[in-house]
C-alpha cells in the first residue's frame, strides 16, 4: 500500500518544488533564508503545541477511576454538583458513599443510583 496518494504525492512534491525555489532565490543573500528556516521552524512548534493541546483534551482517553479505589465518599450528595459527580462516579464503576444533612434526601439519591444499574457498583451506602 502506498504511504501517500497520488493527489498528496503531487502536492508535496510541488511544495518542495517551490520552497526549493524560493531557497535557491536567496542563494546570494542567506539572512532572509534563514529567517525563513527560523520563522518555519517557530510554526512547526506552535503547531505541533496546539495539536498536543487538542489532543489532551479531546481524544486522550479518560483516567480510569478505579485505580484510586473502590469507593468514592461524595458530601453534599443529594443536590446539585455533589449529586452529579456521584452519578458520574457510579457510571464510572465507583461504589459510591453518600454524605449529606437530609436522610429522606439520601436515600431517595442511592434508590436513583441503584436503580441504573451500574456495571461493577455495590449497593449504594449513605451516612
Amino acid at each position: 500500500l502506498p504511504l501517500f496518494t497520488a493527489p498528496t504525492r503531487y502536492f508535496l512534491h510541488s511544495t518542495m518544488d517551490s520552497v526549493i525555489a524560493t531557497l535557491q532565490n536567496f542563494a546570494e543573500d542567506p539572512i532572509p533564508a534563514a529567517c525563513v528556516a527560523v520563522g518555519s521552524l517557530k510554526l512547526l512548534s506552535v503547531l505541533l503545541g496546539l495539536l498536543g493541546y487538542i489532543y489532551k483534551w479531546q481524544f486522550r482517553p479518560s483516567v480510569k477511576v478505579t485505580k484510586f479505589g473502590k469507593y468514592a465518599v461524595i458530601t453534599g450528595a443529594t443536590d446539585g454538583i455533589g449529586k452529579a459527580y456521584a452519578f458520574a462516579l457510579a457510571k464510572r464503576g465507583m461504589s459510591i458513599i453518600l454524605i449529606s444533612r437530609t436522610e429522606s434526601k439520601l436515600q431517595e439519591v442511592a434508590k436513583e443510583i441503584d436503580e441504573k444499574n451500574f456495571k461493577g457498583i455495590e449497593k449504594t451506602k449513605y451516612i
